[in-house]
């Protein structure tokens, strides 16, 4: 360990479950395979995981997958949410020293704040997961105004994460999804009007990509009025997991946006999530600053004692 350093706890922040009891609510409703990984569900068998894996802590949310952007139907939507979180919160119960939750959020709806409220202060949890769009909103439209004003008075850790698109390779999707999302943001001054710390997922997707792009349109295409900082500067500001399946671009990304910015993060247990998320870290050889990345600063956004 380095000198100066907290004691360090290895955290992944970016991991999924898929509690039983909502598990089997979903397959009544037509909604979910019966075919789902163990460690979604099992709480022994994720720690078994963890501890092979040397991970500590693990912080865990219901996949925004789980109902589409454009779902429409709002008694629906809230039923799924609110079974979501207390589903979950009855799951991380189960090793408290071990995980901890994100909670869903019913994006798109104007009572999104009064459910992260009550997730935050009834439930316990440690942050929420952001779905870029919901109800056919995007996270700028004003209905999610009051949720904003919350998750910034609370200074609550967001994982932002991409949603479903039908018809289009899921995993370009995902990148694309995260990096419009954050763009829209980002020019509609939600990044720069409140102050939360967001991470997002997949390494940000495309948008590290194309932030060279989005610097130019600020400064050529008229748009520098509209903001009082710099793209660089803001996408700086945001965190990032390292769940970028590719240690150049992870290395690059690190560069970019320093290692104070940069959080582990799998995706585990899903399809495409690294199992083992530390090694991935300690393959780019960053040296001392690794810790940053595996735990100090994840254990600081999520207030672990």
């Amino acid at each position: 360990m380095s000198p100066g350093y907290p004691a360090l706890r290895q955290v992944d922040v970016h991991t999924h479950a898929l509690p039983q009891p909502l598990w089997r609510w979903l397959v009544d409703q037509g909604l979910a395979d019966t075919d789902v990984p163990r460690e979604a569900y099992d709480v022994p068998a994720r720690l078994a995981y963890m501890d092979e894996a040397g991970i500590e802590v693990h912080a865990v949310s219901v996949s925004p997958h789980l109902r589409t952007p454009e779902d429409a139907d709002t008694g629906f939507v809230r039923e799924l949410t609110r079974r979501s979180n207390e589903t979950l919160a009855e799951f991380v119960a189960q090793a408290p020293d071990r995980l901890v939750a994100l909670a869903a959020v019913p994006v798109g709806l104007v009572d999104a704040a009064e459910e992260v409220r009550h997730c935050l202060d009834d439930l316990g949890m440690a942050g929420v997961v952001l779905a870029t769009r919901g109800m056919g909103r995007d996270l700028t439209d004003p209905v999610h105004t009051p949720l904003w004003e919350l998750l910034a008075q609370r200074g609550t850790f967001a994982l932002v994460h991409p949603v479903a698109a039908p018809g289009r390779d899921g995993a370009l999707a995902a990148a694309l999804d995260v990096a419009t999302g954050v763009s829209a943001m980002l020019h509609a001054g939600i990044l720069e009007t409140y102050d939360v710390p967001l991470c997002l997922a997949y390494g940000g997707g495309a948008l590290p990509s194309v932030r060279g792009l989005l610097q130019r349109g600020w400064e050529r295409l008229g748009e520098r009025p509209a903001l009082h900082h710099s793209p660089l500067d803001q996408l700086r500001r945001l965190y990032y997991d390292t769940a970028a399946f590719d240690s150049l671009q992870l290395r690059q990304l690190v560069e970019f946006a320093g290692p104070a910015q940069v959080l582990m993060g799998s995706d585990y247990p899903a399809p495409m999530g690294d199992t083992d998320p530390i090694g991935v870290v300690e393959a780019c050889q960053f040296g001392p600053v690794q810790e940053m990345i595996t735990g100090v600063t994840a254990t600081s956004l999520l207030r672990l004692t």
